[in-house]
């Protein structure tokens, strides 16, 4: 029996949280991460890390045309927090 049909054909989110109901996701990230090519470690550990810690903070400067000031804008996102957006 295909997969599909074990968990009932549905759409978007709904299958993708049926998918990993179905499947030991630690044993697959640690298949990730012993992957015999690097790429594919190190984006698993990008992204498990970027998960677990949150992303870096990034600065990004917004200027346009007629603009007297630059504007910096520091996002950082965790998973324990709401966006956090600071304008100087």
């Amino acid at each position: 029996m295909s997969l599909a049909k074990q968990i009932g054909y549905k759409r978007g989110t709904e299958m993708a949280v049926a998918i990993l109901q179905a499947t030991d996701e630690v044993r697959a990230w640690a298949e990730l991460l012993k992957s015999k090519d690097e790429n594919i470690k190190l984006k698993a550990l990008i992204y498990l890390s970027d998960r677990a810690y949150g992303k870096a903070p990034q600065a990004v400067e917004i200027t346009g045309e007629g603009s007297l000031i630059p504007i910096f804008t520091n996002v950082q996102l965790n998973k324990s927090q709401e966006p956090d957006q600071t304008v100087q």
